[in-house]
């Protein structure tokens, strides 16, 4: 399950960077709903997907954008929230306290990603499947810590 969820989420990072186009990281980025339509276009060469599955797979992946989106300003505020507490000098017990807020909000996220992929693998046939578990060794820029990860950011100190 690991090797479905690190293809399609290097799948997602190639995408990434394919959808910044041709002047690389400056100008305007892509939507949620172009990073989406660039991902099952993606997804459809490589699998040979059918169109019904293309539809199926635009309702997964938005879904689980959305649900992502509304844990990006509440993960931003409990990073934030930690790294004060860390320069304020709080107790480990209140470190403890924001740290597991931190983590539950990271599991989350994690939940969603793994979701979304078990319901896309679902749509997926025999062939399709044994396709994607060969694709194991792709990696995009960045691989699992890099653009288009779970949202979280690593404690800056």
């Amino acid at each position: 399950m690991k090797t479905i969820a690190a293809t399609i989420l290097t799948l997602t990072i190639a995408v990434t960077g394919f959808a910044q186009g041709p002047g690389g990281r400056g100008g305007t980025p892509p939507t949620s709903e172009q990073m989406i339509e660039r991902r099952i276009q993606m997804l459809t060469t490589l699998l040979t997907l059918d169109a019904t599955q293309q539809q199926q797979a635009k309702t997964i992946f938005t879904n689980a954008a959305t649900a992502s989106q509304a844990l990006r300003e509440p993960s931003r505020a409990a990073h934030d929230a930690l790294q004060e507490a860390v320069k304020g000098g709080a107790s480990d017990a209140q470190l403890d306290q924001l740290a597991a807020q931190v983590g539950s909000l990271n599991g989350q996220a994690a939940a969603i990603h793994a979701k979304s992929q078990s319901k896309f693998r679902a749509l997926l046939n025999s062939t399709q499947k044994e396709k994607l578990d060969s694709t194991e060794g792709l990696r995009g820029p960045g691989g699992h810590g890099g653009p288009g990860g779970f949202g979280g950011r690593p404690p800056a100190f």
